[in-house]
């Protein structure tokens, strides 16, 4: 013992400690990484109260909470009867002609039949506590519609003998129509639903210096607002699963910026009188 090196005595006793302090070392990043990944999932208190816990799969859709739902249709449901109520309100008081009618038309059937099949869908989520993939298309669809039919009545009426006027109802309409049988038909997966939409919505940025060209200001700025509640809309689209009631807020914002658009149309478009 005493001829043994010091180093061979003290080693043997200093290395475990260190490899198990080491392993200890090694270990709490794990269990801080595991604690901190259950906080991010769970959120706070009232978003775990209100929502359901979002899936770990980025492909699977969030699955609403209950009273999400009701939100859901709620928001829809309101905007569905306005929607009626102010189509009928605009061909009775202010539809002189033909083409009036068919803008308003088109414009007040886009929003019910967007908020009517909308409504039902969450409905039916609510009721039978599963998806309902034909109404989760329609549902889907019934937004291409809603933009596309937002857009007719400038460009059929206002701007309907300009190239600009032609060329955006035609290429709204193509982007409208590719979008929902892409809905149904499921191709192209990397050219996502929000693209499109946003894309829809972009087209506005042509629109608009031709529209302020025969439109009063006053009118421009109403559609500007309405465009931006929109946006704002899609930003909380895309935020299901991760903002409590996001969808619902989507819904809101997608109802007043319509609101807007309506206003305009009916003040700007339908009640002025022709030669």
């Amino acid at each position: 013992m005493s001829g043994m090196p010091l180093t061979a005595v003290v080693m043997p006793t200093i290395v475990p400690s260190i490899v198990e302090c080491n392993s200890e070392v090694e270990k709490k990043p794990d269990k801080a990484r595991h604690v901190h990944k259950k906080k991010r999932e769970q959120g706070c208190c009232f978003c775990q109260l209100v929502m359901n816990p979002k899936s770990d799969d980025p492909d699977e859709h969030y699955v609403a909470s209950n009273i999400e739902q009701v939100a859901n249709v709620a928001t829809h449901l309101i905007a569905t009867v306005v929607a009626v109520a102010a189509l009928w309100y605009s061909i009775v008081t202010e539809c002189d002609d033909t083409l009036e009618i068919v803008a308003a038309c088109v414009f007040g059937l886009g929003l019910t039949i967007c908020f009517g099949v909308s409504t039902m869908y969450h409905l039916s989520s609510l009721l039978f506590n599963h998806w309902t993939p034909l109404l989760l298309s329609l549902d889907l669809s019934g937004i291409f519609l809603l933009i596309s039919a937002a857009y007719t009545p400038w460009m059929i009426i206002t701007l309907s003998e300009t190239i600009e006027g032609n060329i955006i109802c035609f290429v709204i309409w193509a982007l409208g129509i590719f979008g929902i049988v892409k809905t149904f038909g499921k191709f192209l997966p990397s050219i996502t639903a929000i693209n499109i939409y946003m894309a829809m919505s972009f087209m506005s940025v042509f629109a608009l210096n031709p529209l302020s060209r025969v439109m009063e200001m006053q009118c421009v700025y109403i559609i500007v607002m309405g465009i931006a509640f929109v946006g704002i809309g899609f930003i909380f689209f895309t935020q299901d699963g991760r903002v409590p009631f996001a969808h619902a807020i989507f819904h809101t914002f997608v109802a007043v910026g319509m609101l807007g658009h309506y206003y305009a149309v009916h003040n700007y478009i339908l009640s002025i009188k022709r030669g």
